[in-house]
């Protein structure tokens, strides 16, 4: 499958959740079902927590009744967390997807915005230079509409004006190719580990434990 081809598939799963997390590991969407086991296993312990709490609430009903409140807030906190949690993952999966595929058209932004830069007086600042929406809409047309958003998230997950501001010189002194290929080489360098750092699960991890050990202390309160 050619490049346009996986992008017009990923946008199509984007569609039918279901038939991304099916076959959203051809498209190296491999995290995907990770996440979604997460939710099981949240779910789980707090319905298991529930099920215990509901059982020694029937045996001592109004002592219970605060220990018993206690887990039912838990429960809808840690939940409610975890989803934000794992719709960020997922989010920031899909935006590597797409970025792992769109590579070229990042090389044509870069060539746009040198051209930019090269064109511009000597004393114009990047920002002033700069029109981030117009550029990114025209480097990434042929992308589908749904995966718009989403390059958009990854191009802002980097200062663009400070980085391109700190290459300036660079690219005044280098000839447009020479320049487009180091704005390019700062960019994706940039891009990739902003992407991959706040992709670790160690949020959804601690909640989880944060969930399991709240919801075995107010249980073990409960008489």
């Amino acid at each position: 499958m050619d490049q346009q081809g996986k992008l017009n598939e990923l946008a199509s799963m984007m569609r039918h959740p279901l038939k991304l997390l099916r076959s959203g590991g051809q498209l190296g969407l491999k995290v995907i079902k990770i996440l979604l086991l997460t939710v099981v296993a949240f779910a789980t312990i707090n319905l298991v927590a529930i099920t215990i709490a509901l059982i020694k609430l029937v045996g001592a009903m109004q002592q219970n009744w605060l220990h018993f409140t206690g887990v039912l807030a838990f429960a809808a906190l840690s939940m409610t967390i975890m989803a934000i949690l794992v719709y960020r993952s997922i989010k920031l999966e899909l935006s590597l997807a797409v970025y792992n595929l769109t590579k070229n058209y990042l090389e044509k932004l870069a060539g746009m915005i040198v051209t930019k830069i090269k064109q511009a007086t000597p004393t114009a600042t990047v920002d002033r230079i700069m029109d981030n929406n117009s550029m990114v809409r025209e480097a990434y047309s042929m992308v589908p509409a749904p995966l718009r958003n989403l390059v958009v998230f990854f191009i802002q997950q980097v200062p663009m004006v400070g980085l391109i501001s700190a290459s300036k010189t660079t690219i005044l002194k280098e000839n447009q190719q020479q320049a487009s290929n180091f704005l390019f080489t700062s960019l994706n360098v940039s891009i990739r580990e902003a992407i991959e750092r706040k992709l670790g699960p160690w949020r959804i991890w601690l909640t989880l434990l944060i969930t399991i050990l709240l919801q075995v202390l107010v249980i073990s309160r409960m008489k």
